[in-house]
């Protein structure tokens, strides 16, 4: 069995900020508590087991504590509480490196955010149960909500205890905040649930919220890098982010993951440009630890990537809605096609014509060179019933004309003809999938799905038969599950690929199941955008990767 390895080469859809004021020493930075003295700053990629000490000049020194953390937060009396990285345990930590308590969780707990309260309790976000639980001072679960009247949770991800007893939850599935009481009675929120956007409603996987003094909430609008503050009465009175006018966007932040208020202003972790920055209630940068790495963007969250005949890039630049042609010598975009709702997916035909996944808009479209819409596909006939989509990821056309597309949001694959019937589905029933996107299809009408949800890949023929599921991979020299595995693609009709989403391995197998070669990233940035693309595309000996969190192409040799 081959083993190669993948380097990193060239970056498109991106121009560098080549004025750096200081340099960058963290990496990723997820929690900022400022003190009187120092900066109390957690960044997991340099150090899990560590509070790092500085102040707008540096890291002068960190806090030690010899266990792996995943999540840490200011407490009560000038303490931190952190959650362990493989044991889910909740630990209170001091300032000199002591772990004052450790209480043992439950393992079907699975505790991702934490806040402590004016009683000293402490509130657990469970996100794998989509409960919140407050937890006394001897480690009891004294109180527990799991039902939010009128909603159902999707992702919770964040948690603040308010003064009056009320609880502050950030779900970035539902791309909303709210607060809600014990009962579960929703008294506040922002952002339309399960709906993203970036304008003065909406919220888009939104990572934290922080109740201010003045009765108003900060919310990280994280995906789409921006700070808001929102009124008593959900009305957005303020915002700090990105400039969006022009094809590029000029980068102020690139992810942010928490945000509070100060004396002077606002302290927000910028995480993926690495650092610190404390601003004014207008936008100016008071202090700031490390400097932005990104001048200009094009592109945000970027799905599938095709090469075109001309050697240009059709890429579908999902979280910008467009779809762009983009020239790879001149790092620039030719063309653009708007107006769409999340486009994941976008293919040139044979014909010219462009066939895109309007996933949000819930329909697959055709559109000619000019943009004007030739055919639009919003669900399918099948029993004398319409059936309409409700997240089309990714679709491909046949020689004959048909449509096989991925509905992640139905859980099925169905091949669709010229007059929208389904000729061919899988998923229903006993055929169950779980959040499919990717899916490729060979000359003996056998169809590879990267069933994500179910963290497998399936090969399915065209009677519904599997004939065959991957579910382990070697990585390391020793058999892993595969982890939600979101691309897969036949490179002929006996061999294709797939990407798993645990280790950002490329895996090449045969239909007889037989492992041929596997390509490993050759540093952790490479791994992580592996991990979280959902398209690549070889061209001779490069490897061409839309490395959807960083909004960029990366060109790799191999």
């Amino acid at each position: 069995m081959k083993i190669k390895y993948i380097y990193l080469k060239n970056v498109l859809g991106e121009k560098l900020n080549k004025e750096k004021k200081m340099k960058n020493i963290l990496r990723f930075p997820t929690f900022i508590h400022k003190g009187e003295n120092y900066l109390y700053i957690f960044d997991p990629l340099i150090d899990n087991s560590s509070i790092l000490l500085g102040n707008f000049k540096g890291i002068i020194n960190k806090i030690s504590y010899k266990r792996s953390f995943k999540f840490i937060e200011i407490a009560f009396n000038d303490h931190f509480v952190g959650i362990e990285q493989e044991s889910n345990n909740i630990c209170i930590l001091n300032k000199k490196g002591n772990i004052l308590r450790s209480y043992r969780m439950d393992p079907n707990i699975d505790p991702i955010s934490l806040s402590a309260n004016s009683s000293g309790d402490l509130l657990l976000l469970d996100r794998k149960n989509k409960k919140i639980l407050l937890m006394d001072m001897t480690g009891l679960i004294i109180k527990s909500l799991s039902t939010i009247k009128g909603m159902k949770l999707l992702f919770p991800i964040h948690i603040q205890s308010l003064a009056n007893g009320n609880i502050l939850l950030t779900d970035e599935g539902l791309h909303s905040v709210f607060e809600v009481d014990w009962s579960g009675k929703i008294l506040w929120n922002f952002g339309i649930y399960g709906i993203p956007g970036n304008d003065n409603d909406r919220l888009t996987y939104p990572q934290s919220a922080c109740r201010l003094n003045n009765g108003n909430t900060l919310i990280t609008d994280s995906m789409n890098n921006r700070i808001i503050e929102v009124n008593k009465l959900g009305q957005m009175i303020w915002s700090y982010g990105n400039d969006r006018r022009g094809a590029w966007e000029k980068v102020n932040l690139l992810f942010p993951t928490s945000a509070k208020g100060t004396e002077k202003g606002i302290i927000i972790v910028d995480s993926n440009n690495g650092r610190i920055i404390e601003i004014d209630k207008f936008g100016k940068i008071i202090n700031q630890l490390g400097s932005k790495k990104i001048k200009k963007k094009l592109l945000s969250y970027p799905r599938s990537i095709q090469l075109l005949e001309n050697e240009n890039l059709l890429i579908a630049d999902t979280l910008n809605n467009r779809v762009i042609e983009f020239n790879m010598k001149k790092n620039e975009m030719i063309k653009s096609y708007n107006n769409f709702f999340w486009p994941r997916c976008a293919k040139k035909l044979g014909d010219g014509k462009l066939m895109i996944t309007d996933s949000l808009n819930k329909k697959v479209v055709f559109i000619n060179s000019e943009g004007k819409q030739q055919r639009i596909i919003k669900g399918f006939w099948l029993n004398k019933k319409f059936n309409y989509f409700v997240d089309p990821h990714y679709a491909i056309q046949l020689s004959n004309k048909n449509v096989v597309i991925a509905d992640s949001g139905n859980h099925i694959v169905v091949e669709v003809n010229q007059n929208n019937e389904a000729t061919w589905i899988y998923g229903e029933g006993n055929e169950s999938l779980n959040d499919p996107h990717y899916l490729s299809r060979n000359k003996f009408s056998e169809t590879l799905i990267a069933d994500s949800g179910n963290n497998r890949i399936v090969l399915v023929d065209y009677h519904g038969n599997i004939f065959l599921s991957i579910t382990e991979v070697p990585v390391n020299d020793k058999m892993n599950s595969v982890h939600f595995p979101r691309y897969c693609e036949f490179i002929d009709d006996n061999n294709f690929l797939f990407i798993d989403g645990g280790s950002g391995y490329i895996y090449v197998y045969n239909r007889l199941g037989n492992l041929l070669e596997y390509f490993k990233p050759s540093d952790q940035n490479l791994a992580l955008a592996l991990i979280n693309t959902r398209s690549i595309l070889f061209d001779e000996e490069k490897l061409l990767i839309s490395d959807y969190n960083n909004g960029r192409i990366l060109i790799c040799s191999m």
